[in-house]
């Protein structure tokens, strides 16, 4: 009898889903939102001089903070000098005049006062009810600020860090209040107007080579347990025969997130008529591995708004750990460019500004991608394309700008919080989701493909094995069978690096053209990371814009896989 062979069915592929991880839901005040920069102008109380408008106090209020930055030029110096009390004498915080507390050595932060500290009696006409039609002011014009660039993306290796800088502040303006302590061009400073640091200058010490000068600031950092702790004194005059004394004004105690930094600032003098007020504070690392941070206080009460600085000693061989990623691509040029971000993928920054790449409050649904619109200054929208739902620690899209028919040129986006080094697992993981491209051919012609989650959509998957610390992945077009891009890379920490190549073939642009079947030949590097808790996520960017060759820019996201039984 012959043998008899059942036919054998091919293995099922195995399946599998996202893995789940905790949505995050966590709300700040708009006091507690990154930035930029802060500032607040010195306030200034109706007197009630001869019958005009009387104001008992004008408070500094969350309200009244201005966001800033996107440079490092003293702020409102045209404003002032435009104030049609403008005295002629415009001073800063800045300007390495009469001493080494007003020496600033820092390289990404700006921090400080800007002022016109000899302005005197000011009127302002208005209806202010009640029949009254003027106001009556006294004192300085100007603003307490800070500001910054390049919101640090990595952190130092070594896990701490000793920041030493500046503080400065301004009081709010109180009727009948005793200005003990400072002085100023105009009488009753801290009454009539807020008193700032420059109002007691005259008790500070100033000669660094013989003391600690100034209003300074001494911040100890844990990026390892993400802490930042320390505190801001007054520096008083140092006799020669003395020790030099320094008053401990505030303990300041915060918590790191991403690369920022929120907490509390303590008063050390609970009774102190000016700076007996504990308060919140909010603030950011500046430059490219934290070489500096700067923030934001604000008492309680409204009483008093401070600002900080430092700066830490930098090793010659430090080693650091990517934080963040943030990348720009525009589409004309395909142009690679690091973008600023403040430690949330899910907030885009733009010129500062932070907008929300999630859905809308009161959204019932939640779509795969995201079209997000938000109003500009100069009548400007700022919109936005987001990819994806499912994706927590990293978000890429497409974002642009537009007025009517004036247009900026669309670009996409790319960005993720990494996940820290020590948690980084091992063995070998599977991810899947979606990519973003627009090639260009050395022809001149353009092909663009968007992320989606379609059956046959435009898919992204990868095999990483952490143990050989080896990456694997394969970019699919929609409605195409085979890979646009396959990709291989090494692991390195908690990021990779590789190359996105097409097949040797080549990737036929439209193949459902019968005239024009132009294909492209491309060899991209890849940059990218992993996000979240223990590797939840990974994605990256690849580009290649070498002239006159194929060239292309584009991203991806993808979320960890578990198998489905």
């Amino acid at each position: 009898m012959e043998d008899v062979h059942a036919p054998q069915s091919e293995p099922q592929k195995p399946k599998f889903q996202d893995e789940k991880t905790q949505p995050r839901t966590e709300e700040v005040s708009a006091f507690m939102q990154p930035g930029l920069g802060a500032s607040i102008e010195i306030p200034r109380r109706g007197t009630g001089l001869a019958g005009t408008f009387l104001e008992e106090r004008v408070a500094l209020t969350p309200e009244n903070i201005k966001r800033i930055g996107g440079d490092l030029d003293i702020p409102y110096v045209e404003d002032i000098k435009n104030h049609n009390k403008y005295t002629g004498s415009l001073i800063h915080s800045h300007d390495n005049s009469a001493g080494d507390h007003r020496k600033r050595d820092l390289e990404y932060v700006r921090s400080g006062w800007v002022a016109d500290a000899n302005v005197g009696l000011d009127f302002v006409n208005g209806d202010f009810g009640n029949g009254i039609t003027r106001k009556v002011l006294f004192g300085s014009i100007g603003h307490v600020y800070y500001k910054g660039v390049q919101p640090a993306q990595a952190f130092p290796a070594a896990g701490k860090a000793t920041y030493k800088g500046t503080w400065d502040f301004v009081t709010d303006a109180r009727q009948g209040r005793a200005g003990t302590g400072f002085t100023g061009t105009a009488a009753n400073v801290g009454s009539n107007y807020g008193a700032v640091s420059f109002n007691e200058y005259d008790s500070i010490h100033t000669d660094k080579s013989t003391g600690e000068v100034g209003h300074s600031s001494e911040l100890e950092v844990d990026f390892a347990n993400k802490s930042l702790t320390g505190t801001l004194y007054k520096n008083h005059k140092k006799l020669a025969d003395k020790a030099q004394e320094r008053t401990p004004r505030y303990k300041v105690k915060a918590d790191i997130k991403g690369n920022r930094f929120q907490g509390r600032v303590e008063a050390g003098n609970k009774d102190d008529l000016y700076f007996g007020k504990d308060g919140n504070l909010e603030g950011g690392f500046f430059g490219p591995a934290a070489e500096e941070l700067a923030g934001k206080f604000l008492a309680d009460d409204n009483s008093l708004f401070g600002v900080l600085a430092g700066k830490r000693e930098k090793a010659a061989d430090e080693k650091t750990d990517k934080i963040i990623d943030a990348y720009h691509i525009d589409f004309k040029n395909l142009n690679l460019t690091q973008a600023d971000n403040f430690g949330d993928a899910r907030k885009f920054v733009f010129k500062g500004q932070t907008f929300s790449l999630l859905p809308a409050a009161g959204t019932d649904t939640k779509s795969f991608l995201e079209t997000l619109k938000y109003a500009l200054d100069g009548n400007r929208t700022l919109n936005l394309f987001s990819c994806c739902s499912n994706l927590d620690y990293l978000k890429f899209g497409t974002f642009q700008t537009a007025t009517g028919e004036d247009k900026d040129g669309a670009s996409f986006f790319f960005q993720g919080e990494r996940t820290p080094v020590k948690d980084i697992p091992t063995g070998t993981a599977h991810y899947k989701g979606s990519w973003q491209a627009h090639i260009i051919s050395k022809t001149g012609h353009i092909w663009s493909e968007s992320p989606n989650n379609k059956e046959g959509g435009s898919r992204a998957e990868f095999d990483v094995d952490f143990g050989a610390k080896t990456l694997k992945g394969k970019l699919t077009a929609q409605d195409r069978a085979l890979p646009t891009f396959n990709i291989h890379a090494q692991i390195e920490g908690n990021g990779f690096t590789g190359r996105a190549k097409t097949r040797d073939q080549g990737f036929i642009l439209d193949p459902g053209s019968t005239t024009n079947s132009v294909s492209v030949h491309l060899d991209a590097e890849v940059k990218g990371g992993f996000y979240g808790p223990k590797a939840a996520e990974l994605g990256g960017v690849f580009h290649s814009n070498e002239e006159g060759k194929d060239k292309v820019g584009g991203s991806f996201g993808a979320k960890r896989q578990v198998s489905v039984q």
